[in-house]
């Protein structure tokens, strides 16, 4: 497609699954962020790995609290916004640069 990346994890059950993990700082399970761009590269992945209908997770563990983790499971309304985005910006990126 174009474009390059790294997938923590994919599982092919079902219509499969696409995990990506995040490393933060915070001290409270309600501290850890989401950004739109977490939910780009999501959508950009499954979309590259062919599983354009996986199931899309973040997980977020803390570096400065060992056992506190979240797992975030994107919504398919979530991915396809993210994924308009990402294609955007991928043609953006290839008419600027003439690819």
């Amino acid at each position: 497609l174009g474009y390059g990346g790294r997938i923590d994890l994919i599982a092919d059950t079902g219509d499969g699954i696409v995990v990506d993990l995040k490393g933060q700082e915070f001290d409270s399970y309600d501290d850890a962020k989401t950004w739109p761009e977490y939910g780009m590269q999501l959508a950009a992945c499954r979309e590259a790995a062919g599983m354009p209908r996986a199931k899309c997770w973040n997980v977020i563990f803390s570096r400065t609290e060992p056992d506190l983790v979240k797992a975030v499971r994107w919504s398919e309304d979530e991915l396809a916004q993210g994924w308009q985005a990402f294609y955007a910006l991928l043609e953006y990126h290839r008419a600027t640069n003439r690819l």
